[in-house]
């Protein structure tokens, strides 16, 4: 839905639509837009690092949804 750029600004914007990723063989394979300007850890091309920016948008749409189902629950 959105992620966050590599950026100077406290509050970067999502970027929507800026990364794809799929499974193979139990490891999930990111490809990013060059438009968010983010960098692997060097040697190695991981991204680990950048796991909630990667999927900031829909974790906060996730999270929104979470918290209205535990606040809808029969609290008797």
């Amino acid at each position: 839905l959105g992620a966050l750029p590599a950026a100077d600004a406290l509050l970067p914007t999502p970027v929507a639509g800026s990364v794809s990723a799929r499974c193979a063989a139990g490891v999930l394979l990111v490809e990013a837009s060059a438009e968010l300007k983010l960098q692997p850890i060097p040697g190695t091309g991981n991204m680990h690092f950048h796991d909630m920016g990667l999927f900031f948008s829909d974790l906060q749409v996730n999270a929104a949804l979470r918290v209205e189902a535990w606040y809808g629950k029969d609290s008797g």
